[in-house]
């Protein structure tokens, strides 16, 4: 499912045959794909059906913590910008998100969060996307596009409730 080309946010399905004719059609083919979903694994498959040689998902069924997704992300992008491979990569931001939950206090889980975040295909993933030195220093532009309107309310920043029934017990 992906967002319409019109940009208003309707989703739409995209079945693997229609991704693997874009990309071909194209005739720009991601390195990479960094699905940050939960439980993202079949999607980050539909890619690697697609060809994309390098893929970051979810374990199907898994949730993940956004401060786990954003720690993971953050480290794996710096380490792939520093010339490293993608699996170099891939290991540093498991690495960081374990290291910083034990620093925070966190009990370790089996399995751990990071054993939730899935290298796709299986194989080596001995590529480095920005080799050293390619890459020029200068100031940053975005070129995003800008986001469509947005009325729905965020909701409330913290709940409570869970929180407060594990203390009331």
């Amino acid at each position: 499912c992906l967002e319409k080309p019109s940009g208003n946010g309707e989703p739409y399905l995209l079945t693997t045959d229609a991704l693997r004719e874009y990309f071909s059609d194209s005739g720009s083919r991601p390195k990479i794909v960094f699905v940050s979903a939960c439980s993202s694994e079949n999607a980050g498959m539909a890619f690697v059906a697609a060809g994309i040689a390098h893929v970051v998902a979810m374990q199907q069924g898994d949730r993940l913590r956004d401060e786990d997704a954003q720690l993971f992300a953050g480290e794996f992008y710096f380490s792939l910008l520093n010339g490293n491979t993608v699996q170099q990569a891939f290991d540093a931001g498991k690495r960081c998100v374990d290291l910083t939950r034990a620093a925070q206090g966190h009990k370790a889980t089996s399995p751990l969060e990071s054993e939730r975040f899935l290298l796709l295909p299986e194989g080596p993933h001995d590529e480095v996307i920005f080799p050293v030195g390619s890459l020029r220093d200068g100031s940053f532009l975005d070129e995003s596009p800008q986001l469509p309107p947005n009325s729905a309310n965020n909701g409330p920043a913290l709940f409570w409730g869970w929180y407060i029934f594990r203390i009331a017990r």
